[in-house]
């Protein structure tokens, strides 16, 4: 079966920037995707900070790595910090006591 490119252009078109699963987003979508604003995104994209793809003067972004570098962005609570500094401290003490 031969497609022509007007009806691969629409598929690809379809499943990457109109589709309910979109995969690739354009910075007004990020931007509205993330309710960050595009110019935070422009400033990624400047300093290389984000991975993006360019098609032609497009810019496009995977959805999935913009999740990943939100995620990856995690500040911790105070008081997670205190349970992980007190896990540390127990975890060390059982280490010098075993030693003895």
């Amino acid at each position: 079966m031969v497609h022509s490119q007007k009806q691969i252009k629409s598929v690809v078109k379809t499943r990457t920037i109109e589709g309910p699963d979109k995969k690739f987003l354009t910075v007004k979508e990020a931007a509205v995707y993330t309710g960050l604003s595009k110019s935070y995104f422009y400033k990624l994209i400047h300093y290389n900070i984000i991975n993006y793809y360019k098609v032609g003067s497009k810019v496009l972004f995977l959805k999935e790595e913009i999740d990943n570098y939100i995620l990856n962005n995690k500040v911790t609570s105070n008081s997670a910090l205190k349970d992980l500094a007190i896990e540390y401290t127990i975890s060390k003490k059982k280490g010098v006591n075993s030693n003895d």
